[in-house]
């Protein structure tokens, strides 16, 4: 059972970028609690402030207005104390890499260094570890995002636009990965 106090608490959240008169709104007046344990999706055209809704949530952004806390502290504090797992919507590695590789050294920086291959394995990337970034699909480049954002278990996971590129049944696997991790 999982505790249903928020995990992430949103207060009448605004965020404008620019000034007063000539900037935009991204964000007006966004109030949400975010359980434990609770998977959510967050829906909406483009340009409709997703991204800079997951950027306060992190703590990369700081809201015009309202406040953002995940248990009690401002996202950066928490983020610095716990880390998390994080895919950005665009996930771009430097094309040279070599996907093998930069898992292993990711795992390794998270000092988890069999990770790596489990995640090689769970997101189809095995026949692929040897090649650069640049070489890969658009579905396959996804794929290595996800592998990398989640090498290694966190209790919060932020994952922006995650079935962009995937094929249908990569967007299947992924909705069970989530599964998996919410349980």
């Amino acid at each position: 059972m999982h505790d249903a106090s928020p995990m992430i608490q949103f207060d009448y959240v605004s965020k404008r970028y620019g000034t007063k008169r000539s900037g935009t709104m991204a964000l007006r007046d966004v109030s949400l609690e975010v359980p434990r344990g609770s998977a959510v999706a967050v829906v909406g055209p483009n340009g409709a402030g997703k991204s800079t809704l997951f950027g306060l949530a992190l703590g990369f952004l700081r809201p015009t207005e309202g406040t953002v806390t995940i248990g009690e502290s401002v996202p950066r504090d928490y983020v610095r104390r716990t880390g998390v797992s994080y895919l950005p919507e665009r996930f771009g590695p430097p094309p040279a890499w070599h996907v093998g590789e930069m898992l292993r050294a990711f795992a390794k920086l998270e000092g988890a260094p069999a990770a790596a291959d489990d995640a090689i394995e769970r997101w189809g990337l095995a026949r692929h570890a040897g090649k650069e970034v640049g070489e890969l699909s658009h579905g396959l480049r996804q794929r290595l995002g996800l592998a990398q954002a989640l090498l290694v278990p966190r209790e919060r996971i932020v994952l922006d636009e995650p079935h962009e590129g995937l094929d249908p049944l990569w967007r299947v696997r992924l909705r069970e990965v989530v599964l998996e991790l919410r349980a």
